[in-house]
């Protein structure tokens, strides 16, 4: 559901932008469409102007030059020119900012850019009337027959260009606008994201406090379970197994008496450690950590171990790096994680079986991992879930607590422990423990 809302906001707020985006490019548009406008009445101007010049079908160089001058200084207009049609300017005036062959132009509005360019062919006939007379004619520099200097006649091309300032600043307001406006809803979606995160967080630590108070309260009765176990079971265990050794004493071990003795010593011992077991599970001490070599701590449990890792005929390959920086363990709570993982492998893999131990520090995380490896016969799918609860045991004579309270001893240094296994295919189990400040 939460990620649901997620996405319908990201749409929402992509459509904001969206529609702010359109919002700035139309803008844009219009005021194109105005310059435009503004270019094409004033180009009208300027040509009944130039026609206006004309005297006679003919038009005065020096009248046309200080009109385009004029035109240029009032900033009206950009450029003003005036060509021939080989192309060579007859009146100019301002900047041109195209040079392209004016014989390929075609008449009307051209984009330099946010520029505007019109262009015009003009036919300027050089004709008079007979009412004229020779009186016009002789007192008209350009009469028939003649086209002297400072007259332009026949066909020319008027151009005009103007400066698009609008659509620029149009343009680089709408930059900014939308640049604005994006900022603003990418920080309130980032905020929106972070209040949903804190919410998450607020949830989850909720519901891992519910937890912890479910598991206190579950714990309370494991242990009014382990303290009456301790009272209704231990005390009469122990003086059985006194009996017991008694009479394994007084008999000797080929005997029938010596044989069921020593089997009764052993059932006993059995169950004097599983309800041990329920007690260390039920009756946590406190977690005190300080700075330790974890690979000291291995090496131990393997020492210790040997006795029966030999009888098994089981390989361990160790690879331990040296844990640089020491790792923030509790001693006792780590050895009882590596020893019952260690039993547990022992007991998996059988006779010949090989089992791998390797520590290393990730500095990215600022985690010690401890990894043990085995080729054993692995964990069904539908089981490897259920190992960490207390009392789930797939063996026949298991207690199913081991590891529960490994994983008790890993939460305990607000660390992880995780299995990766496959039926046939052997068993991972990953511990990490963070480095944290511990007091020395």
């Amino acid at each position: 559901m939460r990620r649901l809302s997620l996405t319908l906001f990201l749409v929402a707020l992509a459509g904001a932008v969206t529609a702010v985006a359109y919002q700035d490019l139309t803008s844009i548009s219009t005021t194109r469409k105005m310059e435009n406008g503004r270019a094409l009445s004033f180009s009208a101007l300027v040509e009944t102007e130039v026609a206006n010049v004309a005297q006679f079908g003919t038009m005065r160089m020096e009248r046309l030059e200080r009109l385009f001058k004029d035109l240029v200084a009032n900033g009206n207009v950009e450029y003003l020119g005036l060509h021939n049609e080989e192309g060579q300017p007859l009146v100019e005036a301002g900047h041109s900012k195209d040079a392209r062959d004016l014989s390929a132009k075609t008449e009307g509005l051209h984009s330099l850019g946010d520029d505007i360019q019109v262009f015009r062919r003009l036919s300027i006939r050089e004709s008079f009337s007979a009412s004229h007379g020779g009186t016009w004619a002789g007192a008209s520099p350009g009469g028939p027959g003649g086209n002297p200097s400072g007259m332009i006649t026949g066909n020319v091309a008027l151009t005009l260009e103007f400066n698009g300032r609008w659509t620029t600043e149009a343009r680089s307001d709408a930059i900014a606008h939308l640049l604005v406006t994006t900022l603003i809803l990418v920080a309130f979606a980032f905020s929106a994201v972070l209040m949903l995160r804190a919410t998450r967080r607020s949830e989850v630590a909720q519901r891992q406090k519910r937890l912890a108070e479910q598991r206190s309260q579950y714990l309370e009765g494991i242990n009014l379970m382990a303290s009456g176990l301790a009272h209704e079971i231990k005390n009469p265990i122990g003086a059985v197994t006194g009996f017991a050794e008694l009479l394994a004493q007084k008999h000797s071990a080929d005997t029938e008496d010596g044989r069921f003795s020593r089997t009764m010593l052993e059932a006993l011992e059995g169950v004097n450690e599983r309800v041990n077991r329920l007690l260390s599970f039920a009756k946590p001490k406190p977690t005190a950590r300080t700075r330790l070599d974890m690979d000291n701590i291995v090496q131990k449990v393997v020492d210790l171990l040997e006795p029966d890792i030999s009888e098994n005929k089981v390989t361990v390959e160790l690879s331990l790096n040296g844990s640089i920086p020491p790792a923030s363990l509790d001693p006792e709570q780590f050895k009882e994680i590596v020893l019952n993982l260690m039993l547990n492998a022992v007991d998996a893999v059988g006779s010949g079986g090989k089992i791998r131990l390797e520590t290393r520090y990730d500095e990215n995380d600022s985690v010690h991992v401890f990894t043990m490896t085995d080729n054993g016969p692995g964990i069904a799918a539908q089981d490897v879930e259920k190992v960490f609860r207390p009392y789930f045991t797939t063996k026949a004579s298991g207690s199913g607590l081991g590891l529960a309270i490994c994983k008790r001893n890993a939460e305990n240094h607000n660390g992880t422990i995780w299995i990766i296994s496959d039926s046939n295919a052997g068993t991972s189990v990953i511990v990490t423990i963070p480095l944290e400040e511990v007091d020395e």
